[in-house]
């Protein structure tokens, strides 16, 4: 049991860009309180050249399996990666929202992934695969979410979809406040 502890363990940590490699100043955690700055992103003056966007956010989502006994436990952290994540506009605020946003879509997915590993967990029968199959099929969600946001508010400069967006993710979150990140 142990040995598939740490096997699926091993594969969260790989699929999901392990925290432990990120310097705690490279990376900053979610926080409702604490939004994103243009001071958080690296400014590179050519990236609009490269594929016509004007920022990148690098979020990311890590699960961790802790045992203690027989009772196990899943931990989820959503940060973003400072040194990934890129822009090469610091005034447009619009821009600031729609990266912001991207941000709260990861919270918005770990948040699920809490909700469904404790569902998962109380359930006496569960096996490790189950959480795994369930967090890489939140996870594949999570990207195909992240690109039709993109797509829907062409990449944030259609402002009626991004208020429809933000009004949409932040009621998802308050309807899982419970799982919210610690």
């Amino acid at each position: 049991m142990l040995r598939n502890l740490l096997l699926i363990s091993f594969i969260v940590i790989t699929v999901f860009e392990s925290a432990a490699q990120a310097d705690e100043e490279q990376i900053i955690r979610w926080s409702e309180s604490r939004k994103l700055k243009w001071s958080d992103f690296v400014y590179e003056k050519s990236l609009s050249t490269v594929n016509m966007e004007k920022a990148t956010i690098f979020p990311m989502i890590k699960c961790r399996f802790k045992q203690l006994n027989e009772l196990l436990s899943v931990h989820v952290d959503v940060f973003m990666d400072r040194q990934k994540s890129f822009t090469s506009d610091t005034i447009t605020t619009e821009l600031l929202a729609h990266e912001q946003l991207h941000f709260d879509i990861a919270e918005l997915y770990g948040r699920m992934i809490r909700k469904e590993s404790t569902k998962l967990i109380q359930n006496k029968e569960m096996t490790y695969e189950m959480i795994e199959t369930m967090i890489k099929n939140k996870l594949s969600a999570y990207e195909k979410f992240q690109k039709l946001y993109d797509t829907e508010t062409k990449h944030g400069t259609s402002i009626k979809q991004q208020k429809f967006w933000h009004n949409k993710i932040w009621q998802m979150l308050d309807d899982l406040d419970d799982y919210k990140s610690h």
